[in-house]
């Protein structure tokens, strides 16, 4: 199952399991991204949630176990930010970060450990912001850092059951929305010029980093955070945009 199956990361990981056999279970905010997805999959099962809601994650795992069977596998992809300074965010969007970015994540692992059995992994799609400061995005990133302490100590609790959780974390991604808004700030000579290898990171490779970690390649690996930013985690921080 796929969490956040829109353009972009989503969408890349649901092509990588697709082409590996997998069936996936598309779901996101958007019906129609969520049947966009399945397409690509050639999956039936395309699932519209608003995962801010307290019940939509059982909700979506119960109709996902009655109509494929026992679930295999987990990734999640949520997430949204909204820039500000610490100084100018104000108290909802600081509460709206963390429903968008933590608080699913939290009852996703809850669910995830009565649902996925011995061989079972949940893969989460963190951010390098969560690694460090970051100007600007404070409220972001804070909700991020949440989400990488809910990886370790979940792979603490699930390991003895066999249940794996990892998290990938990338930089800047090369997606539509971070394209468009370094367009509009000119500032993508400046992201590129901090980032050691030159450019973002690009939708496939981040979709790359969680099929390895789904996979059974990576068996033992559990409670790890696999950064992608092309080197920048040694250079913060990220030039002010």
């Amino acid at each position: 199952m796929v969490f956040g199956t829109g353009a972009g990361v989503g969408q890349s990981v649901v092509r990588g399991l697709a082409a590996n056999g997998v069936r996936v279970v598309c779901v996101d905010l958007s019906q129609e991204a969520a049947e966009q997805a399945a397409a690509l999959a050639e999956s039936d099962i395309a699932i519209r949630a608003d995962l801010r809601e307290p019940d939509a994650v059982r909700t979506v795992l119960d109709r996902a176990t009655r109509e494929v069977g026992p679930l295999r596998g987990v990734v999640d992809v949520v997430g949204m930010l909204r820039p500000g300074t610490i100084a100018e965010t104000d108290d909802a969007t600081w509460r709206w970060h963390f429903d968008v970015v933590f608080e699913h994540a939290r009852r996703l692992a809850r669910e995830a450990a009565h649902l996925l059995g011995h061989g079972g992994c949940l893969t989460y799609v963190a951010s390098a912001a969560g690694m460090a400061g970051v100007r600007n995005n404070a409220a972001y990133a804070a909700a991020k850092a949440a989400q990488i302490s809910l990886i370790r100590s979940a792979a603490a609790e699930f390991g003895p059951a066999g249940v794996r959780v990892n998290g990938v974390a990338p930089g800047m991604i090369a997606n539509q929305r971070m394209l468009k808004f370094l367009a509009d700030v000119g500032g993508m000579m400046k992201a590129r010029a901090v980032i050691p290898m030159g450019r973002l990171v690009e939708p496939d490779e981040v979709a790359d980093a969680v099929l390895y970690l789904s996979s059974a390649a990576a068996s033992i690996v559990t409670g790890q955070i696999l950064v992608l930013d092309g080197g920048v985690q040694h250079t913060w921080p990220y030039p002010d945009l």
